[in-house]
C-alpha cells in the first residue's frame, strides 16, 4: 500500500465531529455525573442535617459561590483544552477567579473573627482528610465521560486536556460533597478544596495522554 492509498482510506473512514458536540456532550456528563455523585455522597457519606438551614443563615454561602465559579471556569477550561491547538499554558489563569475569591472571602473572616483556629482550618474529625480523599474518588464518575469526549474530540496538548478533565471531573465532584461536609469556613475552603481539585488535576493529566491519543 502507497502513502497515497493509505491517505485516501483514513479520509474515506473520517468522519467530522458534529458541530456542538462537545458542548452538548460536556452538559450530559456532567447532569449525570452530579446525578450519580449525589447517589454515592448521599449513600455512602451523607448529607449534612443541617443543610437548608445552612443556606438559609447564609453560612454555606461563600463555599457555594466558590465551588460554582469554580466549575463554570473549569467547565470553560475543559471546552477549550479539548480542542486541536489548544494549550494549558495559555490558559492557566482561569484558577485565579475562584481562588481569589475565596482568598478575599478568608481574609473577611480573618479579619472580622480573627486568627484561624485548628478547627476553621482542619474541621473536625479529620473533615480535611474525607475531603481529600473522596473529591478525587468520586470524581472518578464523570472523568469516565470527559475522557470519552477527548477521545473523539483530538486535543493537542494531551497531559494538558486530561489535567483539565481531571479539575472539571473534580469540581462536580466536590459540588456535590459540599452538600456533605460540614466545614463552611472560607479558609478551610481555601485550603482544601483546591488541593482536592489539584489532586483530581494531576491524575488526569497523568491519565491523559494514555486515554486521549489519536
Amino acid at each position: 500500500m502507497d502513502t497515497n492509498e493509505l491517505i485516501d482510506r483514513l479520509v474515506a473512514r473520517h468522519r467530522p465531529v458534529e458541530p456542538g458536540w462537545i458542548e452538548r456532550s460536556t452538559t450530559s456528563v456532567v447532569i449525570v455525573g452530579l446525578g450519580l455523585a449525589a447517589l454515592v455522597v448521599g449513600s455512602a457519606l451523607g448529607f449534612r442535617p443541617d443543610l437548608l438551614s445552612a443556606f438559609w443563615s447564609g453560612r454555606i454561602v461563600a463555599k457555594y459561590v466558590f465551588m460554582l465559579t469554580a466549575l463554570v471556569i473549569s467547565g470553560h477550561l475543559f471546552l477549550q483544552m479539548a480542542r486541536p491547538g489548544r494549550y494549558l499554558a495559555d490558559l492557566r489563569l482561569c484558577y485565579a477567579l475562584p481562588l481569589g475569591f475565596i482568598a478575599f472571602a478568608a481574609l473577611i473572616q480573618v479579619t472580622l473573627v480573627g486568627a484561624p483556629t485548628p478547627e476553621t482550618v482542619l474541621g473536625d474529625q479529620r473533615n480535611w482528610l474525607i475531603c481529600m480523599i473522596a473529591v478525587p474518588v468520586i470524581a472518578i464518575i464523570p472523568f469516565v465521560g470527559f475522557a470519552w469526549i477527548l477521545r473523539r474530540s483530538a486535543p493537542t496538548d494531551l497531559a494538558g486536556a486530561g489535567f483539565a478533565a481531571g479539575v472539571f471531573a473534580s469540581t462536580v465532584s466536590a459540588t456535590v460533597y459540599a452538600a456533605h461536609c460540614p466545614c463552611d469556613t472560607p479558609v478551610f475552603v481555601m485550603i482544601w478544596y483546591p488541593i482536592a481539585l489539584t489532586i483530581g488535576g494531576v491524575m488526569g493529566g497523568w491519565i491523559g495522554p494514555r486515554i486521549a491519543r489519536w
